[in-house]
């Protein structure tokens, strides 16, 4: 048991930080009290720690970026969540994207698709694994690299592929898979 410096409160020794330079090797501050005064600290130089946070970042994205995949990768349905609350709360930055992506598509080449060809394209197995449940339209050059909305530019894709190929071509998506 060891008591606060800060708080007053005597609490096990657990709930202290270890500090080799002190005589019984923890710090004076309960972890609760450590926490207020860094909450406190964080919110008066905000500036300063988001320019620490994208130093960090610069000095080492592909770190960042694999934790955050790792994270995705664990929590499929908190992120859903959290995208669609996203969604619900800035529907502008979502109708933008939606905007942004149909000018794309005029742009490139948009050509009509007849109900025959939609009906074949999604009949059809994934052409990247062969599945047959939850078939989409895939972009082969996509909308975003300059490929055009037609059906020589479409092929089936399952739910799975489609999402993880998104805007990369199918070279680069086939390298990614193989070293993630």
């Amino acid at each position: 048991m060891k008591q606060c410096t800060k708080c007053g409160e005597t609490k096990p020794i657990i709930e202290y930080h270890r500090d080799k330079n002190t005589k019984d090797g923890h710090v004076q501050r309960c972890k609760s009290c450590v926490k207020i005064k860094t909450q406190k600290w964080r919110q008066e130089n905000l500036e300063k720690e988001k320019a620490s946070q994208r130093a960090k970042y610069r000095a080492n994205p592909e770190y960042y970026k694999t934790k955050a995949r790792q994270w995705i990768a664990n929590n499929k349905d908190k992120k859903i969540a959290r995208d669609r609350e996203y969604q619900i709360n800035n529907p502008h930055v979502y109708r933008a994207t939606k905007q942004r992506r149909k000018i794309r598509k005029a742009e490139n080449g948009e050509y009509v698709i007849t109900k025959k060809e939609w009906q074949k394209l999604y009949s059809s197995p994934c052409v990247y694994c062969g599945d047959t449940k939850d078939i989409q339209a895939d972009h082969v050059i996509p909308i975003i690299k300059g490929g055009i909305h037609g059906i020589s530019n479409l092929v089936p894709a399952c739910k799975g592929c489609n999402s993880s190929k998104r805007e990369r071509f199918i070279t680069e998506w086939k390298k990614a898979k193989k070293n993630p």
